[in-house]
């Protein structure tokens, strides 16, 4: 049987947070308009600070997360953050919809749930654990509404160590997440555990959800985690539904991206395989997912091994391509480590563009050339503008097994600056009509005797074709003024 948390619900919990932050401290109704339902805040009373009393930053031990309707439910130094209900429409879900809650039966807190800000009395979860504004037995959990807009919330979680024969917490409708090692809500339904995510618009992104009929999973109430009968596919193997999965297993959809990586046709892991009970199967690996991009690195996942570079030529390029060991349509990402053994099968870009492209324009990644399954449409954003066309490029040119000369003649791999360890094929110019609309001949370092690139972003006038300038728009991290190039 599988001990997964409630994944895709914890998403529908994230929307409740967000609408009950304006009504924090008191007893209005919330709102639930991004999934289209509704939901309130159960209890009444309280102050509107986010702070509580003199007890605030220090306070934690026995009563932090403790059930509370009310803020004189908790003690010296204590508020509650009461519970808040929503619903979710789910057409072929027993009733039509789903009902959720964030903090069942209330939590005592330290800080009261609030949009991210410190000086105005949130928790920090910048600051070291113990210090955060949780107590001692506490820690600052942050959530992100959307990416476009990047609003956070956060609030006090009780810390605790996860297991899987047990929740790991001491409160009904709460488990201890692999991940966060916080007490977070478990499932507390059936149908929480058969919801699927659909791309209704065919766009490669999950934009919808659905009820899976199909699905046997059922909500283990004790642990607060979703179950499912042993699956026949194992870790590294396709999955619709986790129920595909063998046991204890978690299936990653197409549309989830851990550390800007992908899963198409879906890929079987586990969560929590660095606990007891829950190790991988034989033939698998429990890791990180070593990010790109600056994204985070992931919790240890159960992952295929495999040896970076070691693919027979024929199975580098191609639609049918994939990395030695890795399924079809899957590359062999280089995972940190010593050497090119050290590769764990994730999705590529696989696809026909056999001759090498690197530094032409582009809109998706399956425009670009892509060795070893590696070939990207990097698209770079300065203040709120994004460069549109991207530019192609290749990815983790320098890691362990490839070949010196990857990137291919007139192209140099480079070191991005925004991770240690993070390269990328750069094409060199010497003006910028050699590099697509829109894109100036950059000299990105300042360094003497390095040639320039092909870059979204200019400096000078002169990185800018004939009839353009550079339209100056902040300063890039790192660099002096950056801009655009613009029509004089």
């Amino acid at each position: 049987m599988s001990t997964k948390p409630a994944r895709l619900i914890s998403r529908l919990w994230l929307l409740l947070w967000i609408s009950a932050i304006g009504a924090c401290g008191d007893d209005s109704p919330g709102t639930v308009s991004e999934l289209g339902g509704s939901g309130g805040r159960s209890g009444s009373g309280g102050s509107s600070s986010g702070r509580a009393g003199s007890g605030g930053a220090e306070a934690g031990g026995a009563q932090l997360g403790a059930a509370c309707t009310k803020d004189t439910d908790c003690g010296s130094g204590f508020v509650c953050d009461m519970e808040i209900t929503g619903q979710q429409p789910l057409p072929g879900a027993p009733g039509g919809q789903l009902n959720l809650s964030v903090f069942p039966g209330g939590s005592c807190t330290p800080r009261r749930l609030a949009g991210y800000n410190p000086e105005a009395g949130s928790c920090d979860p910048l600051e070291p654990r113990g210090a955060q504004g949780c107590g001692k037995d506490g820690v600052c959990s942050v959530i992100q509404q959307v990416e476009a807009s990047g609003s956070v919330a956060v609030a006090c979680r009780k810390a605790c160590e996860p297991s899987a024969t047990e929740s790991g917490c001491d409160r009904e409708g709460y488990t201890c997440d692999f991940a966060a090692r916080e007490c977070t809500e478990g499932c507390r339904s059936d149908p929480e555990c058969r919801v699927m995510v659909l791309d209704s618009d065919s766009d490669g992104e999950g934009d919808a959800i659905a009820y899976d009929t199909n699905s046997a999973a059922t909500c283990d109430l004790e642990l607060g985690r979703c179950t499912h009968p042993a699956g026949t596919q194992a870790n590294g193997q396709s999955c619709t539904r986790d129920d595909d999965c063998s046991d204890n297993g978690l299936c990653l959809s197409p549309f989830d991206a851990l550390g800007a990586q992908r899963f198409p046709g879906g890929m079987c892991t586990r969560r929590g395989c660095d606990y007891a009970g829950l190790e991988c199967d034989t033939g698998s690996v429990c890791e990180p997912v070593r990010p790109w991009l600056g994204e985070s690195a992931t919790e240890p996942l159960c992952l295929q091994r495999c040896k970076v570079g070691a693919e027979p030529a024929d199975q580098r390029l191609g639609a049918s391509g994939h990395g030695q060991g890795c399924r079809s349509g899957y590359r062999c990402h280089y995972n940190g480590g010593p050497g090119a053994d050290a590769g764990v099968c994730v999705g590529g870009n696989y696809n026909d563009v056999k001759t090498n492209n690197i530094g032409a324009a582009c809109k998706e990644d399956r425009d670009c050339y892509s060795p070893f399954g590696l070939g990207f449409c990097l698209r770079y954003a300065l203040s709120s503008t994004q460069t549109s066309p991207g530019i192609c490029t290749v990815l983790d040119c320098a890691a362990p097994g490839l070949p010196d000369d990857l990137c291919g003649p007139g192209n140099e791999c480079v070191a991005t600056g925004v991770s240690g360890d993070q390269t990328l094929c750069s094409h060199n110019c010497k003006a910028a009509s050699e590099c697509p609309s829109g894109f100036a001949c950059t000299d990105d370092d300042a360094v003497a005797g390095t040639p320039k690139m092909c870059f979204p972003l200019c400096r000078t006038n002169a990185d800018c074709r004939s009839g353009e300038q550079c339209r100056l728009m902040g300063t890039a991290s790192g660099a002096s003024s950056a801009g655009l190039c613009v029509l004089q």
